[in-house]
């Protein structure tokens, strides 16, 4: 039986105290930071699991002010809520084929919105995943990279997309990373030199470029 990831176990956590009344429609839940004290995980598994919910009109996050149970959100509406894509665990190549169709337009749009400050936290990124000498370390400033593209592309569905399927990206990466290095970083700096240079479509290629170069190297590890 695989093994359950750590943002299904939050969600499932979070699912579980609304449905049992813990946290009632109205009532702010605790704060990511708590939560990850609490269950003793990193709090980018409780944002993903948070961002599940969300998606599914459950939780809602105010700007300012925290993260409240829906009003609209009743027990029943779980069970016929959850699309299987939240609970499935994607396989490699599926991810690799869904992060060609998102992230290749998301690097496009980059080149034509990213600011000053995300591109030099791009740059961040990539120094950190360069300097990293520990696979999980590598693997978060991966994810800190491709998060970062998202969110230049201002398109807050492509955003929103990315941090529902963080923990599986998180997984994915660490993969890479394990096996690759800090490899994908050279592709890292390509797509930063095009999205600087406002290049939409250098930005594209080089992000499908990185997309096929890893999916070869992993391609043989697919069970």
């Amino acid at each position: 039986m695989p093994k359950q990831k750590v943002s299904d176990r939050v969600f499932a956590y979070l699912r579980d105290s609304i449905q049992d009344g813990k946290w009632k429609p109205g009532d702010m839940i605790p704060s990511e930071n708590l939560l990850a004290a609490e269950l003793g995980i990193s709090r980018i598994s409780v944002r993903a699991a948070i961002s599940r919910l969300s998606s599914l009109g459950i939780l809602e996050s105010r700007q300012g002010e925290g993260t409240f149970v829906c009003k609209s959100a009743a027990p029943e509406q779980f069970n016929r809520m959850i699309p299987m894509l939240m609970l499935d665990h994607p396989a490699r190549m599926d991810m690799f084929e869904f992060r060609r169709i998102l992230e290749v337009e998301a690097a496009g749009l980059a080149a034509s919105r990213a600011g000053a400050e995300a591109v030099a936290q791009m740059r961040a990124a990539t120094d950190g995943m360069v300097k990293a000498t520990e696979v999980a370390e590598g693997a978060r400033r991966d994810m800190e990279f491709h998060y970062l593209i998202a969110q230049a592309s201002q398109n807050q569905i492509i955003v929103k997309v990315v941090e529902i399927l963080m923990d599986y990206y998180m997984h994915s990466l660490e993969e890479n990373v394990a096996v690759m290095g800090s490899e994908g970083a050279s592709y890292h700096y390509q797509i930063l030199s095009a999205i600087e240079m406002r290049d939409a479509a250098r930005a594209k290629d080089y992000m499908l470029e990185h997309l096929n170069n890893t999916a070869r190297r992993m391609a043989g590890l697919e069970p």
